[in-house]
């Protein structure tokens, strides 16, 4: 087996040369799912296994079904959580010293963003009921 190896441009998993030759691409990436685009008319959530229809309303979650779309919003709205947390705490510790206002000041406006995509996430899994 070849040492060589690549990544799935889909979702990152690494691969030999070999093995992706052998079964013709990614091995973890359902072969029935694809990236969706806006109002490309899936008849079925993107979640593997998941057979239900997609909700169509909100195109950040295109290609998921109700409660599939609603996890992916918490979870984003969770990841820009976590960003307002690791950026905000110490850009108040360095505005609040006056030390480093340059510095501060970046990692406040970084956080600042955080919460911006928190609220967008937040308020579309609030649109999903």
């Amino acid at each position: 087996m070849s040492d060589t190896k690549q990544a799935c441009p889909r979702c990152a998993a690494w691969h030999h040369a070999s093995c992706w030759s052998e079964h013709g691409g990614c091995t973890i990436c359902p072969r029935e799912v694809a990236p969706p685009q806006p109002g490309d008319g899936l008849t079925r959530c993107r979640v593997a296994g998941c057979g239900a229809k997609p909700q169509q309303a909100i195109p950040e979650l295109a290609g998921f079904c109700p409660p599939h779309a609603r996890h992916r919003g918490l979870f984003l709205a969770g990841v820009a959580t976590l960003g307002m947390i690791v950026f905000g705490i110490p850009a108040v510790m360095l505005l609040v010293s006056g030390e480093a206002w340059g510095p501060g000041g970046v990692l406040l406006t970084v956080a600042l963003a955080s919460t911006g995509g928190r609220l967008h996430y937040r308020r579309l899994v609030d649109r999903l009921g």
